[in-house]
């Protein structure tokens, strides 16, 4: 299991988790809202959108969470997004799964042993909390990334959701990721795509400007 770093938060985090299906070899559940309080001087609250929840929860962590909050925690004075101390941590998808490639089977089972209405509310739902978290953030970070293996019509279809929901935002960012192979990106190469913090290195935020048609730039 992996730990919070205790100095890094104060309290513990909040988390909007709940049981979806459990079987003899199975047990799924989504994550709406995962809410920390840096330990660190700061009044702004940052919203950022990642793919879905991989383990963390108010007991537990995961390396992203932890590599997320660890950076905001050392922005030094000065840099973009020092001024950080709440962040609400959210998801194009809500279930968790540790491996995206596995997602789409989750999905399948879940529209197979519940319906289809059952996993329309469970997006539709999971949109109303990233709706109502953007209006009382100061920060907007975009952090999705590229799913493996998922059907990429149904994400793009709630990637383009939350953009509609940004189309009179001024302030959005994404991360400033550093690859393995040194290069530094802002938007993914392949898909002009917001990067995920579990493929890189992260070192800060960059502001980006969303303009029509869903491009960001």
């Amino acid at each position: 299991m992996v730990s919070y770093n205790k100095e890094y938060l104060v309290g513990k985090p909040v988390c909007e988790k709940e049981e979806i299906l459990t079987g003899d070899d199975y047990c799924i559940h989504k994550r709406e809202l995962l809410r920390v309080e840096l330990n660190k001087k700061g009044e702004k609250i940052a919203s950022i959108i990642m793919m879905n929840p991989s383990k963390a929860d108010s007991d537990q962590s995961d390396t992203t969470v932890n590599k997320i909050i660890e950076m905001f925690h050392q922005l030094p004075q000065g840099q973009m997004g020092e001024d950080i101390i709440y962040l609400n941590i959210l998801n194009i998808l809500p279930i968790y799964n540790s491996k995206s490639s596995d997602l789409l089977s989750d999905f399948e089972r879940i529209i197979e042993l519940k319906s289809e209405n059952f996993m329309t509310e469970i997006l539709d739902n999971n949109m109303s909390m990233i709706e109502s978290k953007i209006r009382e953030s100061e920060y907007i970070i975009l952090a999705w990334g590229m799913p493996k293996q998922f059907t990429l019509p149904l994400y793009y279809t709630q990637v383009a959701k939350v953009l509609q929901m940004l189309d009179k935002s001024d302030e959005i960012y994404v991360l400033k990721a550093k690859h393995p192979t040194g290069d530094i990106e802002v938007l993914t190469k392949d898909y002009l795509n917001p990067p995920h913090p579990s493929r890189c290195e992260i070192s800060g935020l960059v502001k980006v400007m969303l303009q029509s048609h869903f491009r960001i730039k």
